[in-house]
């Protein structure tokens, strides 16, 4: 079997990274994090970005499944935290990504209403986001793996490490609440900085094959509607897009898949704006 333990990260690089001054406009720093229950039946994301020259933090978090409403926590426009704060935000929503030992675990709290969208309809999320309104509270631990696999991320300065995440998921608000219990769901955590690329990219990952990043005017293959369909074997099973208040109006189409063989993943696809017809 190839060898894909992780290598070591630098306590330094787990925390923000000083822009280039003056700081471009399209720099930006990432943190992400997706996991899926093993079957494949339910995944959960989140992803935290700071944009210094805009002095902006953007937040999601999303939650889909078999038989259930794709939830999505969106906010582009937060105030970007004060060094001091680490990445704990706070507007529309609380929410705090904290590495509580450097390569090796992180813990991600939420506190928010999501925008609740019935099977079929994920593609009003990149529309004017109309749906129902649901509560989503996260409390979960990223455990790092490292003979899981981890690398280098080909698109920007960074890196990607496999894992496990631990925790309770809440939805629902007043006296109704579901509540989920993750338990060493699979799981990968992703941090970049810099510009991003222009061009189309495109990013799959599963426990049995890693991450992979692929950069080309294509990107994935995608439905009709524009959101990714597969990457060789590993394919949608439901979909969960992303509109990015980008100026140049891009998408990110995500997705929770599996394979033939029951591996278990996710697909992303960053797209540019459909052509005017």
């Amino acid at each position: 079997m190839e060898e894909r333990r992780a290598p070591a990260v630098d306590p330094a690089d787990e925390g923000r990274h000083r822009p280039p001054s003056p700081a471009l406009p399209g720099w930006c720093e990432w943190w992400s994090f997706d996991a899926c229950a093993p079957d494949g039946s339910i995944g959960v994301f989140v992803r935290l970005a700071l944009h210094p020259a805009r002095r902006r933090c953007s937040y999601w978090a999303g939650l889909v499944g078999n038989r259930r409403p794709y939830l999505l926590v969106r906010d582009d426009d937060l105030d970007i935290p004060p060094e001091a704060a680490g990445l704990e935000v706070r507007g529309s929503l609380w929410a705090a990504c904290t590495c509580e030992g450097a390569g090796s675990h992180w813990t991600l709290g939420l506190e928010s209403w999501a925008v609740s969208f019935a099977q079929g309809d994920e593609l009003d999320a990149w529309g004017r986001e109309h749906g129902g309104r649901e509560g989503l509270a996260l409390d979960l631990s990223f455990e790092d793996e490292p003979a899981s696999g981890g690398g280098p991320c080909q698109i920007e300065n960074g890196w990607w490490r496999a894992g496990r995440v631990w925790g309770e998921i809440l939805v629902g608000s007043g006296g109704t609440h579901e509540k989920l219990d993750p338990e060493a769901w699979p799981a990968v955590r992703r941090h970049c900085w810099g510009s991003p690329r222009s061009s189309a990219w495109s990013w799959r990952w599963s426990p049995d094959e890693g991450a992979r990043v692929s950069e080309h005017g294509s990107s994935l293959p995608r439905n009709a509607d524009g959101l990714p369909a597969a990457d060789g074997d590993l394919r949608a099973t439901r979909w969960a897009p992303v509109l990015a208040t980008d100026p140049a109006g891009w998408r990110v189409g995500r997705a929770l898949a599996r394979t033939p063989t029951s591996d278990v993943g996710w697909l992303e696809s960053w797209c540019p704006p459909p052509a005017d017809p």
